[in-house]
């Protein structure tokens, strides 16, 4: 869960995530820049991505991320990221279509003291601000540093560490329409998750254990069907091609959570399992064709599920 700045889409909001892999792929150029010692260290990074993995393709997003350490048992960073911002095409990125159209009535006084009003007309858009903030906090980074005392050995090489990130994923708010898309993207809360987690102790029986816990705020679903399929910046509605389908009358904020267990059996051989309600999607063939499930899989409260994977490494 998280690393919401590079995992994400903006308009509509959806998250991603894989088992196992908590990064994200980026195509494009990064200039980096950084300092420190054992008491202060920080490190900047520029960066211009070329987008390759969902339309609209090949625009390019300009990021910045800056991660200050503190006696390294304190990091705390953020991010910022236009994405789309350079598009390589404009009437893709930001589609002049009446299905992809807005208008808001600016009321205004005439001379003779009436009201009147101009329909301002806008279209909805790729395009969008990111914000993330992050910290982790390791008090205990020095008494794990002797593998051979308790604490060390209870402790291992990360537990002990807690972590948190907050995003506002596109600071641009939109109104709706009557026919895609009702609410429009009208508030920001509404697309800024966040998560929390925890690296259990695990006295040496495992290498990483970590507990995570994520509250995703859209009332729409977490899926990308429409970009995907039809190129638009608009949300998946109860019609489309989605897993659960949603109301968007009582459709709320969800709580994700994960627990990632990994352990080296032998050198070059890992067993890793996670289990939890996470942003996972299901890939698989049906009739003959291809069908994709764009929405996360485990959307209702009592779903959940799990991976266990054997990984070789060198």
């Amino acid at each position: 869960l998280g690393e919401f700045l590079f995992r994400s889409g903006t308009y509509p909001l959806f998250l991603l995530g894989e088992f196992d892999r908590p990064f994200a792929r980026l195509t494009g150029l990064r200039l980096s820049a950084e300092s420190g010692n054992d008491d202060f260290g920080w490190k900047f990074d520029w960066l211009a991505l070329i987008e390759r993995t969902l339309r609209p393709f090949n625009d390019v997003s300009l990021a910045a991320v800056m991660t200050m350490n503190f006696l390294k048992m304190v990091t705390i960073g953020g991010g910022v990221d236009f994405s789309h911002g350079l598009p390589m095409n404009s009437h893709v990125t930001t589609l002049i279509e009446d299905r992809n159209k807005y208008q808001v009535k600016n009321a205004f006084f005439n001379s003779d003291s009436t009201v009147d009003s101009i329909v301002h007309t806008g279209y909805y858009t790729f395009k969008g601000t990111k914000l993330t903030v992050h910290a982790t906090i390791d008090p205990l980074r020095t008494l794990r540093g002797n593998s051979e005392s308790f604490i060390g050995q209870l402790f291992g090489e990360n537990g002990g560490t807690l972590y948190a990130e907050f995003a506002v994923i596109g600071l641009e708010n939109y109104p709706g329409n009557a026919n895609i898309n009702p609410r429009g993207y009208g508030k920001a809360a509404e697309r800024s998750p966040w998560m929390a987690g925890f690296t259990i102790p695990a006295w040496k029986l495992l290498d990483v254990c970590a507990l995570e816990f994520e509250r995703y705020p859209g009332y729409l679903p977490d899926s990308y069907y429409r970009p995907v399929i039809n190129g638009w910046p608009l949300p998946t509605d109860r019609n489309s091609n989605s897993a659960e389908g949603y109301d968007s009358s009582t459709y709320q904020p969800r709580w994700l959570w994960s627990l990632y267990m990994k352990k080296q059996i032998v050198k070059h051989f890992s067993l890793v399992c996670e289990m939890g309600r996470n942003h996972q999607r299901w890939e698989f063939n049906q009739n003959e064709g291809f069908f994709y499930d764009f929405e996360t899989a485990l959307v209702k409260p009592d779903q959940w599920g799990w991976h266990l994977s054997g990984v070789f490494s060198f």
